[in-house]
């Protein structure tokens, strides 16, 4: 299984039943119809009178989180107030920020949204550790963690974003979110090719 879980930095056991978050095998999708030829109108229908496809990029080999994560990610330091988080959040063009040790251990994980529900509540929370604000524990993936299996991960726990851990299960080595499977499917076509 390629799911950690951090809490505050120590490794935990993963709380999973096996029989519920096992990735099932699916059936494949029928191929695509050829493009026709012809002269297409406004409603995308040829001159034969049948609807076509757009043509799609040719997959490439894709399976695994290492192939699609962002490896260069942003962390927050464990003593940044939630001001710095603010700061950092409303500036950049994402919506999680891991919250790290000086080693650069994972201890909790701050979404933008955590933080303007905290906001709302209470505008004088900038001035408290951002840590205070985070969820914890951390669910984390591996480099060679199966695309499929951390969809369904991001689905079934209803989070938007994964941490990915190196070889040594400690440290960050990347970020990966709902976003980047989005433009995956968008740019790679069928599942079944890739996965």
């Amino acid at each position: 299984m390629s799911l950690i879980v951090f809490d505050m930095g120590r490794r935990i056991e993963t709380p999973l039943r096996p029989e519920l978050f096992r990735v099932k095998a699916m059936q494949a999708t029928e191929a695509l119809a050829p493009v026709q030829a012809g002269h297409n109108d406004a409603e995308g229908k040829n001159s034969s009178g049948q609807g076509y496809r757009q043509q799609e990029k040719a997959p490439e080999s894709v399976a695994f989180v290492a192939d699609i994560m962002t490896t260069q990610v942003r962390t927050l330091g464990d003593q940044a107030s939630a001001a710095d988080a603010w700061a950092v959040l409303s500036s950049e063009r994402f919506h999680h920020l891991p919250i790290t040790d000086s080693n650069g251990q994972i201890l909790a994980m701050l979404s933008d949204r955590d933080l303007m529900r905290a906001l709302i509540r209470n505008p004088a929370v900038l001035s408290q550790p951002a840590l205070s604000l985070a969820k914890r524990p951390v669910l984390c993936v591996l480099k060679n963690t199966d695309i499929r299996q951390t969809s369904h991960i991001l689905h079934a726990y209803g989070i938007g974003a994964l941490p990915v851990v190196g070889d040594d299960h400690k440290t960050l080595a990347g970020i990966i979110t709902r976003g980047d499977l989005l433009q995956l499917l968008s740019h790679y076509g069928p599942m079944e090719l890739w996965a």
